[in-house]
């Protein structure tokens, strides 16, 4: 069967998805920055996203939902918010023994706390954000 689409068509519908799947990668990349963790804290690759999403948007709450949407995106396959849970308990046991807590703001979402957010910015060399944090500090 022969489709009724012009070849130059499709060629242009092709090189508008490409170009929106770039956008998207790029909007991605903004919302759960790639960030490397030191390696003795033996994060997954998703639970360094989740972390780094977490870390991006501090002291704000981020709702299970928002965390599951910028780590697993809006797909078919994703997993239910409960999987949210499995990996922050298991961020919670890795970063404990470091200081970093993650909290819960029951109603509002998971934050990292100030200070659990400066942990992360020298354990990351991230001079910005610890300055961010200090003046944070004081207001």
């Amino acid at each position: 069967m022969q489709s009724s689409v012009p070849q130059s068509r499709m060629l242009a519908l092709r090189e508008r998805v490409d170009e929106l799947e770039e956008e998207v990668r790029q909007l991605r990349e903004q919302l759960v920055p790639p960030l490397t963790f030191p390696a003795e804290w033996r994060l997954t690759a998703v639970e360094s996203s989740v972390l780094a999403f977490l870390f991006a948007r501090s002291p704000h709450p981020m709702s299970k939902e928002r965390v599951l949407a910028a780590v697993w995106g809006h797909c078919v396959d994703s997993p239910s918010e409960k999987m949210v849970d499995v990996v922050v308990s298991k961020l919670r046991v890795k970063l404990k023994d470091v200081g970093i807590v993650i909290d819960t703001h029951w109603g509002n979402g998971l934050a990292l706390s100030p200070p659990s957010r400066a942990l992360v910015a020298q354990s990351i060399g991230d001079r910005r954000a610890l300055r961010m944090n200090l003046r944070s500090a004081f207001v």
